[in-house]
């Protein structure tokens, strides 16, 4: 499993997670480029490119994504220096033919359209709502046992 960020976070958003989740799976965390301990931006990039270099690195030939949406509002580094993808995602939602779980806290105001453009393009997806979450969904409740949620 990959964890990836949301914007002006590191790699430490996912302690939680990653402590349960490497119980039974091999998690991999890492700095978007600018934030946490990663380098600076100083040429043009791609978050997928990074992406692929930490999988390429680290040898994974197959990984399960997980991330939050708005990954590329990075507030230090000129946007002039970030090479988009050749097509939009939200133009490719339709081509996506793996599993998809969507999570939103029930208090997220902000990101519940985006939620259901994704469960409403994306074919087979399954939207839901965590009760209680908020907008950074994992970063929302920090009661002990909170890994164990109950869904709606």
């Amino acid at each position: 499993m990959i964890l990836i960020t949301g914007s002006n976070l590191d790699r430490r958003m996912w302690d939680r997670e990653a402590l349960w989740l490497s119980r039974t799976h091999t998690v991999v965390r890492y700095d978007l480029r600018a934030h946490g301990e990663s380098d600076t931006a100083t040429g043009v990039f791609s978050h997928l490119g990074d992406l692929v270099g930490v999988r390429d690195a680290l040898q994974i030939p197959k990984a399960t994504l997980i991330g939050l949406m708005e990954n590329d509002r990075l507030w230090t580094v000129d946007p002039a220096l970030m090479k988009g993808p050749l097509v939009a995602a939200i133009n490719r939602l339709e081509s996506v033919r793996v599993p998809t779980l969507i999570l939103i806290g029930e208090k997220d105001e902000l990101q519940r359209e985006q939620a259901g453009l994704l469960a409403k393009r994306v074919p087979r997806a399954k939207l839901v709502r965590v009760r209680g979450g908020g907008r950074l969904l994992n970063l929302s409740d920090s009661r002990p046992g909170s890994e164990r949620r109950r869904y709606t």
